[in-house]
């Protein structure tokens, strides 16, 4: 996800499963269980069946362009995530592992648990939800690509044709489709 201003920022999705709009307006999410409104929404709902995307990220004009920029980042090395209400309630609590760049932590619709996903679904319904970071999948416009191995610092393992070891990776294409 890029945005002009922001990059690549940290991002929170919210979705609304249930068939009446959910306004959030005074709700908050924080990463800190002592400020569990560390940034409140704005009046703003989410119709049914839709999705929310909050920044998790500052930026001085985010409310002028109608952006929802929580002011603070999400750590790299994981934390807890809390949705709560208006009256201070926690209503959601997600604990985030640590992450690798470009690998979401999401809910999977099909088992109601959370896991990893190489290819992210920003304002869309989550794919490729795996448990561990080594099944991620690579969704591509071919096929899916799957890293099924990776050898850092191959000495002795697996020689090449010209004599010599180097490191290597494995890339699995799990559709029928050809990948170029």
């Amino acid at each position: 996800l890029r945005h002009e201003q922001l990059g690549s920022p940290d991002w929170i999705e919210l979705y609304n499963g249930t068939n009446k709009a959910v306004n959030l307006a005074g709700y908050g999410l924080s990463d800190n269980i002592r400020a569990p409104h560390k940034w409140v929404f704005p009046d703003i709902a989410i119709q049914p069946g839709q999705y929310l995307l909050v920044y998790a990220a500052r930026y001085d004009n985010a409310e002028a362009e109608g952006l929802l920029c929580t002011g603070f980042k999400l750590a790299k090395s994981g934390e807890t995530l809390l949705l709560s209400d208006q009256y201070y309630n926690i209503i959601s609590e997600v604990t985030l592992p640590r992450l690798r760049e470009d690998v979401s932590y999401a809910l999977n619709p099909a088992t109601g648990r959370y896991g990893y996903s190489g290819s992210p679904t920003p304002g869309a319904a989550n794919e490729g939800i795996v448990d561990s970071l080594d099944m991620i999948t690579y969704l591509t416009e071919e096929g899916a690509l799957q890293l099924t191995e990776c050898v850092p610092g191959n000495t002795a393992g697996i020689q090449a044709r010209d004599g010599r070891y180097y490191d290597f990776l494995e890339l699995h294409n799990r559709s029928d489709a050809p990948v170029d």
